[in-house]
């Protein structure tokens, strides 16, 4: 679903996607899903490997998740042009509204 709107919608208004994948071993699944949808080289597509949980853990750092509330996959924030969050834990449509309505200012 979020493929079918970026393309249909958000891509045209210049917004990119960045995707965290928390799940490493299905990064190469992910990685082909994005090339089967032509989307491969809008969207960045990242995740943290084992050896860099293992040493934030080790150096008993916060993970990605603590810091930025992140307890369920798919979980979306939408960032301003300064990369801040704006919005987060929003369905895909209330998203899209949101959108709407800081397009609309």
């Amino acid at each position: 679903r979020v493929d079918s709107i970026y393309k249909a919608k958000w891509k045209a208004l210049g917004l990119k996607v960045y995707s965290v994948n928390v799940n490493e071993p299905k990064m190469a699944e992910m990685k082909q899903f994005l090339a089967e949808k032509k989307i491969s080289t809008d969207w960045a597509e990242v995740y943290q490997t084992k050896a860099a949980r293992d040493a934030e853990q080790a150096a008993n750092q916060p993970n990605f998740r603590q810091l930025y509330d992140m307890y369920k996959t798919p979980t979306f924030y939408l960032l301003d042009d300064k990369k801040r969050i704006i919005a987060k834990q929003l369905s895909i449509e209330q998203f899209d509204e949101v959108i709407a309505a800081k397009l609309r200012k």
